[in-house]
Protein backbone atom coordinates (compact mmCIF):
# COMPACT_ATOMS: atom_id res chain seq x y z
CA UNK A 1 0.00 0.00 0.00
CA UNK A 2 1.32 3.38 -1.17
CA UNK A 3 1.91 5.86 2.31
CA UNK A 4 -0.77 7.95 0.28
CA UNK A 5 -3.35 5.38 0.95
CA UNK A 6 -2.82 5.17 4.73
CA UNK A 7 -4.40 9.14 4.76
CA UNK A 8 -7.26 10.55 4.37
CA UNK A 9 -8.08 13.68 2.17
CA UNK A 10 -11.01 14.83 2.83
CA UNK A 11 -12.61 16.53 5.91
CA UNK A 12 -15.34 14.19 7.69
CA UNK A 13 -18.47 16.09 8.34
CA UNK A 14 -20.17 16.23 11.82
CA UNK A 15 -23.12 17.99 13.69
CA UNK A 16 -22.20 21.00 15.35
CA UNK A 17 -20.85 20.93 19.18
CA UNK A 18 -21.52 24.58 20.55
CA UNK A 19 -22.36 26.51 23.46
CA UNK A 20 -24.28 29.23 24.61
CA UNK A 21 -24.20 31.17 27.80
CA UNK A 22 -24.96 34.54 29.04
CA UNK A 23 -26.30 36.20 32.02
CA UNK A 24 -29.40 34.53 33.88
CA UNK A 25 -32.68 34.88 32.00
CA UNK A 26 -31.08 35.41 28.76
CA UNK A 27 -32.90 32.80 26.97
CA UNK A 28 -29.99 30.28 26.97
CA UNK A 29 -32.57 27.24 27.46
CA UNK A 30 -35.16 28.29 24.91
CA UNK A 31 -32.27 28.49 22.34
CA UNK A 32 -30.78 25.39 22.79
CA UNK A 33 -34.68 23.48 23.32
CA UNK A 34 -35.58 25.38 20.13
CA UNK A 35 -34.15 22.90 17.23
CA UNK A 36 -37.34 20.96 16.77
CA UNK A 37 -35.26 18.17 16.43
CA UNK A 38 -35.77 14.81 18.48
CA UNK A 39 -33.03 16.07 21.63
CA UNK A 40 -32.23 14.76 25.08
CA UNK A 41 -31.69 16.98 27.59
CA UNK A 42 -29.65 16.10 30.67
CA UNK A 43 -31.02 18.83 33.17
CA UNK A 44 -28.10 18.95 36.05
CA UNK A 45 -29.88 22.76 36.21
CA UNK A 46 -33.57 22.60 36.74
CA UNK A 47 -34.12 25.53 34.92
CA UNK A 48 -35.92 24.28 32.08
CA UNK A 49 -39.78 23.09 33.06
CA UNK A 50 -41.04 26.48 31.87
CA UNK A 51 -39.19 26.46 28.61
CA UNK A 52 -40.27 22.56 27.99
CA UNK A 53 -44.05 23.85 28.33
CA UNK A 54 -43.56 26.27 25.73
CA UNK A 55 -41.15 24.72 23.26
CA UNK A 56 -42.86 22.03 20.46
CA UNK A 57 -40.37 18.92 20.18
CA UNK A 58 -39.48 15.02 21.07
CA UNK A 59 -37.34 15.43 23.77
CA UNK A 60 -36.53 13.31 26.57
CA UNK A 61 -34.99 14.21 29.71
CA UNK A 62 -32.95 12.59 32.53
CA UNK A 63 -32.50 14.77 35.64
CA UNK A 64 -29.29 14.96 37.56
CA UNK A 65 -29.73 17.85 39.99
CA UNK A 66 -26.83 18.63 42.62
CA UNK A 67 -27.94 18.36 46.26
CA UNK A 68 -26.98 20.00 49.12
CA UNK A 69 -26.94 19.48 52.84
CA UNK A 70 -27.87 21.94 55.56
CA UNK A 71 -24.72 21.56 57.66
CA UNK A 72 -24.34 24.66 60.73
CA UNK A 73 -26.89 26.86 59.02
CA UNK A 74 -25.73 27.01 55.76
CA UNK A 75 -26.59 24.74 52.19
CA UNK A 76 -22.87 22.70 51.52
CA UNK A 77 -22.65 20.37 48.82
CA UNK A 78 -23.15 16.88 49.60
CA UNK A 79 -20.54 15.11 47.68
CA UNK A 80 -21.64 11.33 48.05
CA UNK A 81 -25.14 11.76 46.74
CA UNK A 82 -23.42 14.42 43.75
CA UNK A 83 -21.00 11.74 42.98
CA UNK A 84 -23.55 9.09 42.65
CA UNK A 85 -25.58 11.54 40.07
CA UNK A 86 -22.39 12.33 38.54
CA UNK A 87 -21.54 8.35 37.60
CA UNK A 88 -25.15 8.10 36.73
CA UNK A 89 -24.88 10.52 34.53
CA UNK A 90 -22.11 8.90 32.49
CA UNK A 91 -23.82 5.77 32.29
CA UNK A 92 -26.51 7.33 30.58
CA UNK A 93 -24.25 8.62 28.19
CA UNK A 94 -22.62 5.18 27.68
CA UNK A 95 -26.91 4.17 27.71
CA UNK A 96 -26.59 6.92 24.47
CA UNK A 97 -23.71 5.53 22.93
CA UNK A 98 -24.26 1.54 22.92
CA UNK A 99 -28.22 1.15 22.36
CA UNK A 100 -29.62 2.21 18.76
CA UNK A 101 -32.11 5.40 19.76
CA UNK A 102 -33.21 8.22 17.18
CA UNK A 103 -32.23 11.26 18.97
CA UNK A 104 -30.63 14.11 17.15
CA UNK A 105 -29.52 16.67 19.46
CA UNK A 106 -27.94 16.39 22.98
CA UNK A 107 -28.12 18.94 25.55
CA UNK A 108 -26.74 19.19 28.62
CA UNK A 109 -28.15 22.61 30.83
CA UNK A 110 -26.19 23.30 32.59
CA UNK A 111 -22.18 22.59 31.90
CA UNK A 112 -21.59 24.61 35.40
CA UNK A 113 -24.22 22.05 37.24
CA UNK A 114 -22.15 19.46 35.64
CA UNK A 115 -19.51 20.52 36.60
CA UNK A 116 -20.25 21.07 40.29
CA UNK A 117 -21.30 17.34 39.53
CA UNK A 118 -17.54 16.30 38.76
CA UNK A 119 -16.05 18.28 41.52
CA UNK A 120 -18.03 16.80 44.27
CA UNK A 121 -17.06 13.26 42.66
CA UNK A 122 -13.77 14.24 42.88
CA UNK A 123 -13.59 14.86 46.37
CA UNK A 124 -15.66 12.03 47.21
CA UNK A 125 -13.47 9.68 45.13
CA UNK A 126 -10.34 11.47 47.20
CA UNK A 127 -12.02 11.49 50.57
CA UNK A 128 -11.82 14.99 51.17
CA UNK A 129 -14.27 17.93 52.19
CA UNK A 130 -12.44 20.30 49.35
CA UNK A 131 -10.45 19.75 46.16
CA UNK A 132 -7.45 22.35 47.90
CA UNK A 133 -7.20 19.46 50.49
CA UNK A 134 -4.84 17.54 48.33
CA UNK A 135 -1.60 19.07 48.05
CA UNK A 136 0.18 19.89 44.77
CA UNK A 137 -2.91 20.51 42.54
CA UNK A 138 -3.47 16.72 42.31
CA UNK A 139 -7.55 17.33 43.35
CA UNK A 140 -7.75 20.24 40.79
CA UNK A 141 -5.78 17.69 38.07
CA UNK A 142 -8.58 14.92 38.88
CA UNK A 143 -11.29 17.22 38.56
CA UNK A 144 -9.99 18.12 35.40
CA UNK A 145 -9.70 14.49 34.61
CA UNK A 146 -13.15 13.57 35.46
CA UNK A 147 -13.92 16.62 33.17
CA UNK A 148 -12.64 14.97 30.24
CA UNK A 149 -14.03 11.96 30.55
CA UNK A 150 -17.60 13.72 30.06
CA UNK A 151 -15.90 15.55 27.10
CA UNK A 152 -14.59 12.51 25.65
CA UNK A 153 -18.21 10.85 25.75
CA UNK A 154 -19.89 13.75 23.94
CA UNK A 155 -17.14 13.43 21.20
CA UNK A 156 -17.96 10.04 20.94
CA UNK A 157 -21.70 11.09 20.94
CA UNK A 158 -20.94 13.57 17.71
CA UNK A 159 -18.63 11.49 15.41
CA UNK A 160 -20.26 7.85 16.03
CA UNK A 161 -23.88 8.78 16.83
CA UNK A 162 -23.93 11.87 14.63
CA UNK A 163 -25.83 13.59 17.45
CA UNK A 164 -25.35 17.45 17.58
CA UNK A 165 -23.86 18.47 20.96
CA UNK A 166 -25.24 21.85 22.98
CA UNK A 167 -23.72 22.80 26.05
CA UNK A 168 -26.02 25.67 28.32
CA UNK A 169 -23.89 27.68 30.87
CA UNK A 170 -23.81 30.76 33.03
CA UNK A 171 -21.58 33.66 32.54
CA UNK A 172 -18.57 34.76 35.20
CA UNK A 173 -16.93 37.96 35.35
CA UNK A 174 -12.98 36.71 35.16
CA UNK A 175 -9.79 38.93 34.82
CA UNK A 176 -8.04 38.09 31.68
CA UNK A 177 -4.22 38.53 31.82
CA UNK A 178 -2.91 38.69 27.96
CA UNK A 179 0.58 39.31 27.25
CA UNK A 180 -0.15 41.44 24.26
CA UNK A 181 -2.71 43.82 26.14
CA UNK A 182 -3.66 45.26 29.40
CA UNK A 183 -5.88 42.48 31.92
CA UNK A 184 -9.32 43.24 30.81
CA UNK A 185 -12.32 41.94 32.71
CA UNK A 186 -14.20 39.63 30.39
CA UNK A 187 -17.60 37.17 30.94
CA UNK A 188 -16.39 33.51 30.47
CA UNK A 189 -17.73 30.40 30.99
CA UNK A 190 -18.47 29.80 35.08
CA UNK A 191 -16.03 26.77 35.35
CA UNK A 192 -13.62 25.29 37.19
CA UNK A 193 -10.00 26.63 36.07
CA UNK A 194 -9.13 24.02 34.11
CA UNK A 195 -12.73 23.55 32.01
CA UNK A 196 -12.90 27.28 31.53
CA UNK A 197 -9.60 26.40 29.35
CA UNK A 198 -10.56 23.07 28.11
CA UNK A 199 -14.34 23.09 27.08
CA UNK A 200 -13.75 26.51 24.76
CA UNK A 201 -10.95 24.24 22.69
CA UNK A 202 -13.23 21.76 22.75
CA UNK A 203 -16.45 23.37 21.15
CA UNK A 204 -16.82 24.41 17.63
CA UNK A 205 -18.25 27.22 18.90
CA UNK A 206 -18.71 29.07 21.89
CA UNK A 207 -21.66 31.99 22.01
CA UNK A 208 -22.71 34.80 24.06
CA UNK A 209 -26.32 35.17 24.51
CA UNK A 210 -27.32 38.64 25.40
CA UNK A 211 -30.69 41.09 25.23
CA UNK A 212 -28.70 43.71 22.61
CA UNK A 213 -29.20 47.53 23.80
CA UNK A 214 -28.43 50.81 23.08
CA UNK A 215 -27.19 53.85 24.65
CA UNK A 216 -29.80 56.90 24.69
CA UNK A 217 -28.70 60.64 25.47
CA UNK A 218 -30.79 63.01 26.95
CA UNK A 219 -30.52 66.61 27.56
CA UNK A 220 -30.23 67.19 31.02
CA UNK A 221 -29.84 71.18 30.32
CA UNK A 222 -26.57 73.66 30.95
CA UNK A 223 -25.00 71.67 28.20
CA UNK A 224 -25.13 68.68 29.60
CA UNK A 225 -26.41 65.31 28.38
CA UNK A 226 -27.57 61.90 30.33
CA UNK A 227 -26.61 58.71 29.39
CA UNK A 228 -28.71 55.51 29.85
CA UNK A 229 -28.59 52.22 28.37
CA UNK A 230 -32.12 50.72 27.02
CA UNK A 231 -33.07 47.13 26.34
CA UNK A 232 -34.26 46.92 22.79
CA UNK A 233 -35.53 43.61 24.05
CA UNK A 234 -33.97 41.96 21.40
CA UNK A 235 -31.77 38.86 21.70
CA UNK A 236 -28.03 38.42 20.13
CA UNK A 237 -25.94 35.79 20.04
CA UNK A 238 -22.12 37.49 19.94
CA UNK A 239 -20.01 34.89 18.10
CA UNK A 240 -16.10 36.45 18.24
CA UNK A 241 -14.14 39.80 17.84
CA UNK A 242 -15.73 41.11 21.22
CA UNK A 243 -13.61 41.61 24.31
CA UNK A 244 -16.45 42.02 26.65
CA UNK A 245 -16.92 37.75 26.40
CA UNK A 246 -15.02 35.19 25.56
CA UNK A 247 -16.65 33.46 22.02
CA UNK A 248 -15.41 31.51 19.35
CA UNK A 249 -16.40 29.63 16.39
CA UNK A 250 -14.58 27.70 13.05
CA UNK A 251 -17.91 28.90 10.95
CA UNK A 252 -17.06 32.11 9.88
CA UNK A 253 -20.33 32.96 11.82
CA UNK A 254 -20.55 37.27 11.83
CA UNK A 255 -19.63 38.63 14.87
CA UNK A 256 -23.24 39.41 16.05
CA UNK A 257 -26.46 37.89 14.87
CA UNK A 258 -29.75 37.16 15.67
CA UNK A 259 -30.46 34.37 18.78
CA UNK A 260 -32.26 32.00 16.92
CA UNK A 261 -31.39 28.61 15.98
CA UNK A 262 -32.45 27.84 12.23
CA UNK A 263 -30.23 31.12 11.36
CA UNK A 264 -26.95 29.79 13.11
CA UNK A 265 -27.52 26.48 11.46
CA UNK A 266 -28.10 28.56 8.13
CA UNK A 267 -24.76 30.24 8.43
CA UNK A 268 -22.65 26.99 9.79
CA UNK A 269 -24.42 24.95 6.64
CA UNK A 270 -23.50 28.03 4.33
CA UNK A 271 -19.82 28.16 5.57
CA UNK A 272 -19.52 24.60 5.18
CA UNK A 273 -20.82 25.06 1.60
CA UNK A 274 -18.53 27.90 0.76
CA UNK A 275 -14.92 26.20 2.34
CA UNK A 276 -15.99 23.01 0.15
CA UNK A 277 -16.20 24.87 -3.07
CA UNK A 278 -13.36 27.02 -2.61
CA UNK A 279 -11.60 23.94 -2.05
Amino acid sequence: MALKDSFRTEAIVLPPKWGVYGKHGSGKSTLALSSGKKTVVLNTDNGIEEVMQQTKGDIWVQDFIPEVKEAKGANQVSHEANSKLWLSLLDTLRDLAREKHDREVLVIDSLDAADTLAHSHSCHELGVAAIDEVGFGKGWGRLRGNMQVLLNALSYLNREKQMEIIVVGHAHVRQVKDPTMESFDSFTLKLNKHSAQDVPEWLDALLFLAYKSIVQSTDAGFGRKDKREINTGERVLYTGGTSGAETKNRFNLPPEMIADYNELHRFIDESRTSMKEAA
